[in-house]
């Protein structure tokens, strides 16, 4: 409590230097800007968002980066707090029922688009069938590999039959060809501004200051200032084809200090932030935040969670499913929670947190913390205890096994509690804590001997990292772009019900698709989940309309509502 008291004081006694303390009434700018109010002491709607990183508008950004995308730049859709797509800059989101997604006699797809009249460009010009056209080509071009997604590889030809139209015709099924060009992908391109940039230096097309300072983008704010290092100011784009937003401004704030984040919440100098840090640093915040609420957001869909490895683990034992399953049954999963995030998660005994998917079958196998069960199997397997305590097998070999962690602090308290579990067990485990520049060597990270304790996304998207081809082997030098198959877990028939599910549109077959993969990630526990992660989030109590649930980390997602206060 002193050291907390002692930063808010030191906080509130020096004047924060950067986007802050600019004056309230910001100059006139050209393109748009709004008139000079008719009273002298006009007061600005204005919020301040903190982010622990630095923003990053190109798709190459990882998510935390992207936080702020969502302010400058809206894409023909977006998810929701409950994960249901809506179009933005489209009249509609293509489906089956309103005939704008069609399924094929021949097995191929086609997906039309609608521009909603009057989308534009913060710059005024109209956002046309031709800007999308141009997202198209460059997401498609092999030398543009940031601007790639999966969907990408399944689009035979697309067309504009007038200015606000687009048609994409699918060589085969794709479950996501509804999301095109939506909030996550590589995203919408002027192609007025971009075009003569890209045909001419492809390689420096990530570098152009457009990124940057002369970013241009469709979104309810557009860019005034951008400071490296400090942050960016933002303002009303009046003609956002939604409406009008309902702040007039918004600075952005870089705080790489999860406490100093902290403590600029508690002073009331940042009013919302997507990421406050730690777990541990959420619920102090809590406890001392009485002009805001720090919420713990499953929505995110990311958990923590034990990969076995299944290339060349040492020991092989590893590879063997009796054993997978006597090691899940010593570890009290719900002990881990209850301590380590304050039973803010239930135990991940599925892939999915079944609760936000009520359509798929949840009757899979479940793995209950029973250490006499778990010592049973083994004993049936020939495992016998030696005079100090530990199992050997048949060839008096002890049973050893390394728990290697993500370097955060977090999984190596994850890593440490599984290995005081199988320890007691009578195993003989050990944590490896890797340092940040180990965990940048990805032949490290991938050939890990036995277990991993680390994060990673859980949601429906994600099940392609899983893929036999994902895993980091030497004959793609160990790089697969996202998270990968950390297990490096190989099975042609967990791969089929992969594909089956990726390429089934109709929902009443692809949730029963679903709901195998699941039934067979928890039968063979290819990776075992801990608990689904409560990312905490900040938001101060003069906000109205932010969420305290939000897909990833885009607490932004409709911050075209969002406003004060008074």
């Amino acid at each position: 409590m002193v050291e907390w008291t002692r930063i808010v004081a030191t906080l509130l006694a020096f004047t924060v230097v950067g986007i802050g303390c600019a004056p309230a009434v910001p100059r006139e700018v050209g393109g748009g800007a709004a008139s000079a109010p008719s009273s002298p002491v006009a007061t600005l709607k204005r919020m301040t968002l903190g982010m622990l990183r630095e923003p990053d508008l190109r798709p190459s950004g990882t998510g935390p980066q992207r936080i702020a995308l969502h302010l400058v730049q809206s894409g023909l859709t977006a998810r929701d707090d409950r994960r249901v797509r809506f179009p933005r800059l489209a009249e509609a989101v293509p489906s089956l029922d309103n005939g704008l997604w069609k399924l094929l006699p021949d097995g191929r797809m086609e997906t039309t688009w609608q521009l909603r009249a009057g989308a534009r460009w913060h710059d005024g010009a109209p956002v046309t069938a031709e800007d999308l056209l141009f997202s198209l080509d460059v997401g498609r071009d092999r030398e543009m590999s940031a601007f790639n997604t999966q969907a990408y590889a399944s689009i035979e030809d697309v067309r504009a039959p007038d200015p606000r139209t687009l048609t994409i015709s699918w060589k085969e099924p794709f479950i996501e060809a509804d999301g095109v060009l939506g909030e996550y992908t590589g995203g919408l391109l002027p192609k007025h501004l971009l075009e003569e940039a890209y045909h001419h230096d492809k390689v420096g097309f990530l570098d152009l200051v457009y990124w940057t300072s002369e970013f241009v983008g469709t979104g309810p704010y557009r860019l005034r200032e951008w400071s490296p290092g400090v942050g960016m100011r933002l303002e009303a784009n009046d003609n956002y084809v939604l409406g009008r937003p309902g702040l007039d401004q918004i600075d952005v704030k870089v705080i790489p200090d999860a406490n100093t984040l902290s403590a600029n919440l508690l002073a009331g100098t940042v009013d919302v932030a997507a990421e406050v840090g730690a777990i541990d640093l959420g619920m102090q915040l809590r406890e001392q935040w009485r002009e805001g609420t720090v919420a713990f957001n499953l929505g995110g869909e990311t958990w923590v969670a034990l990969f076995p490895q299944f290339v060349e683990p040492r020991p092989s034992t590893v590879a063997e499913l009796p054993v997978r399953r006597a090691l899940v049954q010593a570890i009290n999963r719900q002990e881990m929670t209850d301590t380590l995030i304050a039973g803010l998660s239930p135990v991940a005994h599925t892939y999915l947190n079944m609760e936000k998917y009520p359509d798929v079958d949840g009757a899979v196998p479940r793995y209950e913390y029973d250490p006499r069960r778990a010592a049973q199997i083994l004993e049936g397997l020939a495992y016998r205890k030696g005079a100090d305590g530990v199992y050997r097998d048949a060839a008096n070999q002890r049973l050893e096994l390394e728990v290697r962690s993500g370097p955060e602090e977090e999984f190596a308290k994850g890593a440490s509690a599984v290995a005081d579990y199988w320890q007691r067990l009578g195993i003989d485990a050990t944590v490896v804590r890797p340092s940040p520049q180990q965990f940048l060597d990805q032949q490290y990270v991938a050939t890990f001997p036995a277990f991993l304790v680390l994060s990673g996304p859980n949601d429906v998207n994600a099940l392609r990292f899983y893929n036999s081809s994902n895993a980091r082997l030497p004959s793609n030098n160990f790089r697969i772009a996202g998270p990968g198959n950390r297990s490096r877990y190989m099975n042609a028939e967990f791969d089929g019900l992969l594909e089956t599910y990726f390429r089934t549109v109709p929902m009443p077959e692809r949730n029963q698709a679903l709901g195998q993969i699941i039934h067979h990630m928890a039968e063979q526990l290819n990776v075992v989940g801990l608990y689904y992660y409560p990312r905490p989030g900040a938001i101060s109590n003069r906000m109205v309309n932010v969420g305290q649930t939000w897909p990833l980390v885009h607490i932004t997602w409709n911050a075209h509502e969002w406003g004060v206060r008074g």
